[in-house]
């Protein structure tokens, strides 16, 4: 499919963004930026294409990536499985992972073609340390251009819809579903929604349905690759927990919202080019 071109003129939104850091005590380092050394990123975010990635097992322990699309950061090698599918087609992938370690976890995730997602995982702990994970995403190419700004530093602004559940009952559970987007060596801006339980709230249900806005940071006229990535982690202590997005369209692509200079003057007057056709 040859890349879809569209003019916009849009109003300046300002950008609500929220981030929660992920309970420390079950996986410490929330927003840490380095990864183990025996982890590497695949399949790689320089590629077009769609993903489906998941583990269960053993938590490492180690944190939440944010610069990387690999869950396996989160558990240890020798006690856990893990799942992956690509396709540099854009087409159907999907990838689950089962596995019993004090108790169960499991992860599903599922790409599909036209920008949606769908992710789910359980755990169901009668001990520590055990997490279900799984992401799902999809690389498309950009280009994004606008009269005088060419070379120039620029922010994309685009929206997802999400629709789903995080649970978790027990003493010390954590869940944590988020809207991450990917741009290989640049900075982006995610959206998190998270559930913990401890001893005075036990029990934890949240329900989700909402567009989230996301942002990545890009250079106009210049082709980069932008990876949506929707995933999700339950873990924790003596809990049963999931996170279920993973109904029909639970997570989907819904375009642009705004885009700014990098100092945030707004751009009204754009094209934007995608090499997938998706709808931006």
């Amino acid at each position: 499919m040859g890349p879809l071109l569209v003019n916009h003129r849009t109003e300046d939104i300002t950008m609500r963004m929220s981030f929660t850091h992920f309970i420390a005590r079950v996986l410490p380092a929330a927003a840490g930026l380095t990864l183990p050394m025996w982890v590497s990123a695949t399949p790689p975010t320089d590629q077009f294409g769609s993903l489906a990635y998941s583990c269960a097992g053993a938590s490492s322990g180690s944190g939440v990536p944010v610069q990387s699309i690999d869950l396996a950061s989160l558990f240890k090698p020798e006690d856990s499985k893990c799942k992956e599918a690509f396709s540099p087609a854009m087409a159907l992938v999907k990838a689950k992972a089962n596995h019993a370690v004090s108790g169960s976890s499991s992860g599903s995730a599922q790409a599909q073609p036209g920008g949606k997602l769908r992710v789910r995982t359980s755990n169901n702990v009668t001990n520590n340390g055990e997490v279900g994970g799984a992401i799902a995403g999809f690389t498309d190419v950009l280009m994004i251009d606008s009269p005088g700004l060419t070379n120039t530093s620029g922010v994309l602004y685009y929206r997802v819809k999400v629709k789903g559940t995080l649970e978790t009952h027990g003493l010390s559970g954590a869940t944590l579903f988020r809207i991450l987007p990917l741009v290989p060596h640049r900075v982006t801006f995610w959206k998190d929604w998270s559930a913990q339980t401890d001893w005075s709230q036990p029990d934890v249900v949240l329900n989700v349905d909402e567009t989230a806005i996301v942002a990545a940071n890009f250079v106009f006229g210049e082709a980069f690759h932008l990876t949506t990535t929707a995933w999700a982690i339950s873990g924790g202590g003596n809990t049963h927990g999931t996170v279920a997005f993973d109904a029909k369209d639970s997570i989907r692509l819904k375009g642009v919202d705004h885009i700014t200079t990098y100092e945030g003057a707004p751009v009204t007057d754009y094209t934007l080019s995608s090499q997938a056709g998706l709808p931006w």
